[in-house]
């Protein structure tokens, strides 16, 4: 696979939130997605403890780190995959099955028909066992105006919001996933959060799900987010938890790591220096209850050790596409690590202070 993939060019840099030059290696290794070319490592500032990329991909080769076979964008091109979506009647977050390129609405499997949901706790256990805290969403009586979803995709997020009564629009840097959120009828920038040139104040919530950990300046992408939020609005972001316990396990193996597209790897600590230096109050910061990138380190070992049983290969896709099944076996672990505070991924709930 790798030689599918230009070699890309790499740049030293200083730490991302502290401007130190001085850190450490932290962990290193190749590409084990995606293939593409080269050796990586993750260094930890001896200043102020972030971990970060160093050297990283030069901005000219940014975008050969995203191949076609990359994970989300390889499903957003498949015409038969389906995303997940609220349904119309229930703000709770009942899940069916949404064709990403009509929107329409296919029939609900069994365990989501009337008769099954009368059944006596059953109907509390499904959103009990479901329930990730992937995403935040306001509570009731929180204002719900005007929102963005940056790293939009293929809409799966802004289908959910506006199904939500949110005024919802978009950002995507991959032109085929950005084409089919604008095909269900989304106001779409293709391209950086930078080059859209939204108005200042102009959105009540602003969504980041799995996007900051891929940026060179987090603290310059807050700060953009924070000048078109209004006073008192929320950020809402989820990253990859390089504290937790699956990274010093899976070591260069571990799916969170994601060399070389991972620019930032966060944890705790650096999340609250991150937050301080961009001027966000802290909401919350949440383990979710999800153990994908587990099931996926897995298959990225038995791809390397058995490149010729598919095996390796289904178990990484079962973080861009779990199975029911997989999700409620999980449920129950997922909720004892985040627990204790080891989810191997972080949903955080930023707020601009009012002027």
């Amino acid at each position: 696979m790798s030689s599918a993939v230009p070699l890309i060019h790499l740049e030293s840099v200083a730490c991302p939130l502290c401007g130190s030059d001085n850190a450490r290696d932290c962990i290193s290794g190749p590409d084990y997605l995606c293939g593409v070319a080269g050796n990586f490592t993750v260094v930890r500032c001896r200043n102020c403890w972030h971990a970060y990329l160093n050297p990283r991909p030069a901005p000219a080769s940014v975008s050969d780190c995203y191949p076609n076979s990359y994970g989300p964008f390889a499903i957003e091109q498949s015409g038969n995959d389906s995303t997940t979506a609220v349904e119309p009647d229930d703000q709770r977050g009942v899940e069916c099955r949404t064709d990403n390129q009509t929107g329409s609405t296919a029939p609900q499997p069994w365990y989501l028909s009337g008769p099954v949901r009368k059944i006596p706790g059953l109907r509390w256990l499904y959103y009990w066992l479901t329930e990730s805290r992937s995403v935040y969403f306001p509570a009731q009586g929180e204002r719900q105006g005007r929102a963005l979803d940056v790293g939009c995709s293929s809409g799966s997020l802004l289908l959910k919001l506006r199904e939500q009564g949110w005024d919802a629009k978009g950002v995507e840097v991959a032109e085929l996933p950005a084409q089919v959120a604008q095909g269900l009828g989304f106001d779409v920038h293709i391209g950086t959060l930078e080059s859209s040139s939204f108005e200042e104040r102009q959105f009540d919530a602003v969504f980041a799900m799995m996007v900051i950990e891929h940026v060179p300046d987090p603290i310059a992408t807050l700060r953009e987010i924070r000048r078109i939020l209004a006073p008192g609005g929320l950020l809402v972001m989820s990253v990859p938890n390089f504290g937790c316990w699956e990274r010093i396990v899976f070591g260069r193996y571990w799916r969170g790591l994601e060399l070389p597209r991972h620019f930032q790897h966060f944890t705790r600590r650096s999340l609250r220096q991150l937050a301080q230096l961009a001027e966000f109050q802290i909401e919350q910061i949440n383990d979710q209850y999800n153990l994908n990138n587990i099931v996926a380190s897995f298959g990225l070992i038995l791809k390397q050790w058995f490149p010729r049983w598919s095996m390796g290969q289904k178990l990484i896709r079962f973080t861009d596409q779990p199975t029911l099944v997989g999700q409620l076996l999980l449920a129950m672990p997922a909720r004892i690590l985040a627990a204790l505070r080891q989810g191997g991924r972080l949903t955080v709930v930023l707020r601009r202070p009012d002027d």
